[in-house]
């Protein structure tokens, strides 16, 4: 576990290949704050 990422690395032939893939924990954060952020520019868009 690389910070936030789950990673995997594999040899394939003579490449070395690193798959690098967010955890589904940090999706739903960075989902739930652009809701939050919409939110807030439409509210702040409507008491204008």
């Amino acid at each position: 576990m690389i910070g936030i990422y789950s990673a995997t690395l594999a040899v394939e032939g003579t490449d070395l290949v690193l798959n690098v893939v967010p955890e589904p924990s940090t999706l739903g954060l960075l989902g739930v704050g652009m809701i939050g952020l919409m939110g807030w520019a439409w509210r702040k868009r409507k008491l204008a």
